[in-house]
């Protein structure tokens, strides 16, 4: 009773110092406004608030409806959500964590890694779990290591393909000697060009290497990237040919001479007494049936070339195209166009050839003519007494010696002219 009187007196006693006057609400509140708080002006707020029914007293302090709530320094905190005051006074909850029944939790989409709240999916140091961290330059994406847009894992390693010089295009792929990576390939500076490891000036004097990687000269030198070929001759597939004499590239590259030709001061020459006839081959005008006094003149028929003009052999005779011998041609006479005239056979070969007529032309029967009547004229007996015992006359035909049946049939002599 002692003590509580002395505190009242105590209340009254500084009531006008911080401002109050004994018509406070309560003096249960004034009492532990007095008591909770130590600064002098968290003590006028609280006594003031509580006058007119508010303030701490009534949200965490003797006259609070409910009891969520804590003093904690100079406010009413509830401990089970202020991340500040979490669980107790001043546990503050670290950096992504709120503060959930009390305690400290991280926020949605984050885990704890030690003491700290981490994103699985993108923390490069705990990437897709606490700890595993990303090497190699990549960087964590959706839980997964991965490298930076424009880089390449090159054996867990991320290089840019575009411009690494021992990954050049593609992984593990280098550019040797003083060549870079330029664009994803390997490529000389200065102008040069890149034969097979080593970086060369193809456009300078190089015989093995003139123009572009791996050309040789065979003959002849390389002047500023170009074979060049002494006077005369001529560059064909990168060897030198002397166009004036040689045939297979006579006067320009591939220009054969043909058969028989010789390629002279870069012309295809036919040998001397020879003309070149279509520009393919060497022919003798003289003699020769397709070329018979000039190129192109064909010697016809059955004619033969013959100083340089298309003529019959044997004293044969032009008769519309073709060599006829006239002495024995029965449609050509002894001249072009003349027939042989039929002769009626003597009246003896009548009974033979049942008076048949055979046709000849033979100028050499005239001389002869005497001779052969009179041979026939002594085979006659023989020849009437084979007919009368043998017929028809193909069998006569077939039993006549050779002899007789030619002289028979030259004595019907036509009369020639």
């Amino acid at each position: 009773m002692l003590r509580f009187i002395l505190v009242l007196l105590f209340s009254f006693a500084i009531g006008p110092a911080l401002g109050v006057t004994t018509k406070s609400p309560t003096l249960i509140c004034d009492q532990w406004c007095a008591s909770k708080f130590t600064s002098l002006a968290a003590r006028r707020t609280c006594i003031r608030d509580a006058k007119n029914w508010k303030g701490s007293c009534y949200t965490c302090g003797p006259k609070a409806s409910t009891t969520t709530k804590t003093l904690c320094g100079n406010g009413c905190v509830d401990l089970k959500k202020d991340r500040n005051n979490c669980g107790a006074c001043r546990n503050v909850c670290k950096k992504y964590q709120s503060c959930d029944q009390g305690s400290c939790v991280c926020l949605a989409g984050l885990t704890l890694c030690g003491d700290s709240c981490r994103n699985l999916l993108t923390d490069n140091n705990n990437c897709g779990s606490c700890g595993n961290k990303c090497s190699g330059g990549m960087i964590c994406s959706a839980g997964i290591g991965v490298c930076p847009a424009g880089m390449t894992s090159c054996n867990g390693v991320c290089k840019n393909l575009s411009k690494d010089k021992n990954n050049c295009g593609y992984c593990d792929v280098g550019c040797y000697g003083e060549a870079l990576c330029t664009g994803g390939y390997c490529a000389c500076p200065g102008g040069k060009t890149l034969c097979g490891e080593k970086c060369l000036d193809t456009m300078a004097n190089d015989p093995n290497n003139c123009g572009w990687c791996g050309y040789q000269c065979q003959s002849g030198t390389c002047v500023g990237g170009k074979c060049v070929c002494p006077a005369g001759s001529g560059l064909c597939e990168n060897k030198c040919f002397n166009f004036n004499t040689n045939n297979e590239h006579c006067r320009r590259c591939w220009n054969t001479c043909s058969l028989g030709t010789t390629c002279i001061a870069g012309q295809c020459t036919c040998p001397a007494g020879q003309s070149l006839c279509q520009g393919l081959w060497c022919a003798t005008l003289e003699n020769n049936n397709f070329a018979c006094g000039k190129c192109g003149n064909m010697c016809m028929g059955n004619t033969v070339c013959v100083g340089r003009s298309c003529q019959c052999l044997n004293n044969r005779k032009l008769c519309d195209g073709w060599c006829t011998a006239v002495d024995y041609d029965r449609t050509n006479c002894g001249d072009c166009g003349v027939k042989a005239s039929l002769f009626p056979s003597p009246d003896f070969l009548d009974l033979i050839l049942h008076s048949a007529q055979i046709t000849a032309c033979a100028a050499e029967v005239f001389a002869n003519a005497a001779w052969a009547k009179q041979y026939a004229a002594n085979r006659v007996e023989t020849l009437t007494m084979t007919i009368i015992t043998v017929e028809p006359v193909v069998e006569y035909a077939q039993m006549a010696d050779d002899v007789l049946r030619d002289f028979v049939t030259a004595m019907y002599v036509p009369k020639v002219g």
